[in-house]
């Protein structure tokens, strides 16, 4: 009676995959479980079938083994297709198609094996006696499974820690399907058939759990966690249905008091029924940011008993850069509460507002060394033996050397954000700092930046305020290409009185003329150009009173435009 217990996994299995299948997720997370569970459903209907009819019909029981090994040979396989999605959302998964040929292999030598008997060398009702081709088709599953369990527990200890719940019963659910075999091979003794749909049925227990409870599959990218645990503005990190599934310390310390914080809890449900006024407008941003497929700056105000704060919230909708698939959606809020009557706090805001930016540029470049590195480290696990692979490796040092580059050069700028004091500093590093943190903005809007100068010029003031204005005027001169592109000129040279100069150039067509008296003078709404009023306008303040120095600009329509930072020598 116990072996009929074995049909009631068919149901859980089924459950669980219709609903993985469900999802719409396009990156295939939850479709390539979803294919895993449909191989264990395949094999358990395959088990009782055997159990229930192979006494009672007189048809040899092999035939049963064809729809058994057909589920076992197909789930380690969709099993590691998805621990690879699961440790890098981002992966282009027909680059694994070749994965595919292990199954087909099996089941051609199952279904092929009265020739050959290299499978099943006597298959008996009592006895079986195996074949080398299973031996190595019991390798191969190892040589799956193992690195599969292995990606997920590393990539659920990167999203979190190792002591969390849905890491500790990731483990234990990774663990499960293993243990009758380990028994099997360590006494010798072919265990009953039942004991896998129970365990199975186990398995899916404990994934269902992790998946309801934890919202595991939908934990946050490394790449993009590793590059937000640097800034010290409050964020969340919100998936597709607007569960929070990651917030820092920061956005707790902001929001306790008017907001009921907990990961999974549904932020458009916090704002709609706990009586939060000012951003009901959320959504409808957030939705706009992922159409346009660029990031939104957004300012809020938050109401809510003595609760009265403005924010201005960067809304950084996150793709994968193979697929262009969406995964989440980053919000930065940096408080601007003062900014209304202090013009220091406004020019701390947007420094703040601009490690946002340039962070976010940095999150979506960091995507393709990663992938490189990840890609050679697969096979640097094998044995390297012919110059093939040592291109690989070679490769992977390149990708690594970029990504350490680009990360000196964010932190370079990073630490000296906020700062008051004057420092001495080199023009040229500092704008090819910039340009290095920039990359990731000016690749997606097809611009080039060439940087241009004869010397080394080395003056004193406060890099990050700097670093400001020409993030401004850069970001001006990319937005006026729209999506047509082109080249900014960047020139540092000293003038015919020896002070240093930066000379920004596009060729974008020209500043329109009604507004060119008033560039420097007010803050201005320049359509298709959210960020120049107010950038333009702090861009002269700062050079006028932290270096002493001028802006001016000519512009020709039609053409472009030229800006000209000169600094007091």
């Amino acid at each position: 009676m116990i072996q009929l217990l074995s049909g009631f996994s068919i149901p859980i299995l089924f459950t669980i995959a219709a609903h993985l299948f469900e999802k719409n997720d396009k990156s295939y997370l939850y479709k390539t479980l979803a294919y895993a569970f449909t191989a264990l459903i395949i094999e358990c209907v395959g088990i009782f079938l055997k159990i229930t009819f192979g006494i009672l019909l007189n048809m040899s029981q092999v035939y049963y083994e064809y729809l058994i090994y057909f589920g076992k040979a197909f789930a380690p396989t969709m099993f590691l297709l998805f621990a690879l999605i699961y440790e890098n959302p981002r992966l282009d998964i027909k680059r694994y198609s070749w994965l595919f040929f292990i199954p087909i292999f099996v089941m051609v030598s199952i279904f092929t094996n009265e020739f050959h008997h290299l499978f099943f060398v006597n298959y008996g009702q009592e006895v079986i006696q195996y074949g080398l081709l299973y031996y190595i088709y019991i390798g191969v599953t190892y040589l799956e499974l193992i690195p599969a369990v292995l990606l997920i527990i590393r990539a659920s200890m990167d999203r979190s820690r190792f002591s969390s719940p849905q890491t500790l019963l990731l483990i234990l659910t990774c663990t499960i399907p293993f243990i009758p075999r380990i028994v099997s091979v360590i006494s010798n003794i072919q265990l009953p058939d039942f004991i896998y749909p129970i365990v199975y049925s186990l398995m899916t227990l404990f994934i269902y759990i992790n998946i309801k409870k934890y919202n595991v599959l939908s934990a946050v990218p490394i790449a993009l966690k590793s590059v937000m645990d640097i800034i010290s503005d409050a964020f969340v990190v919100i998936n597709t249905n607007g569960d929070m599934v990651d917030m820092n310390h920061s956005f707790i310390a902001n929001f306790e008091n008017v907001m009921n914080l907990r990961i999974n809890k549904n932020i458009y449900d916090v704002i709609k029924y706990e009586g939060i006024k000012g951003i009901k407008q959320i959504r409808e941003d957030i939705l706009e940011a992922e159409d346009k497929r660029d990031t939104l700056i957004r300012e809020y105000h938050f109401i809510k008993d003595n609760y009265n704060k403005f924010f201005e919230v960067q809304i950084q909708p996150i793709r994968g850069k193979a697929t262009n698939d969406f995964i989440a959606t980053l919000l930065v809020f940096s408080d601007i509460t003062e900014m209304k009557s202090n013009i220091d706090v406004t020019i701390k805001k947007e420094n703040l507002s601009i490690i946002g930016e340039l962070t976010g540029g940095v999150a979506h470049d960091i995507n393709t060394p990663l992938t490189a590195i990840r890609s050679g480290l697969t096979i640097l696990r094998q044995a390297i033996k012919d110059e093939d692979e040592i291109k690989i490796i070679d490769n992977m040092t390149n990708s690594a050397d970029k990504i350490s580059n680009l990360v000196n050069s964010l932190k370079n700028q990073m630490n000296n954000f906020g700062s008051n004091s004057d420092t001495e500093f080199s023009l040229v590093n500092l704008v090819q700092d910039l340009y290095a943190i920039m990359h990731g903005n000016l690749t997606r809007n097809n611009v080039r930046l060439d940087i241009n100068y004869n010397e080394d010029i080395w003056v004193t003031g406060n890099t990050s305020k700097l670093v400001q204005v020409l993030n401004n005027i850069i970001t001006n001169s990319v937005e006026a290409y729209g999506k047509k592109g082109g080249i900014i000129d960047i020139n540092i040279y000293r003038d015919n009185n020896a002070n240093p100069v930066i000379m920004i150039e596009d060729w974008a067509g020209g500043i329109k003329e009604e507004i060119r008296p008033y560039i420097f003078k007010k803050v201005i709404k320049v359509d298709g150009m959210p960020t120049a009023g107010i950038g333009l306008y702090l861009a002269y303040s700062v050079i006028k009173g932290s270096f002493g120095g001028d802006i001016t600009f000519d512009t020709k329509t039609g053409r472009g435009t030229r800006f000209y930072i000169t600094l007091n020598k």
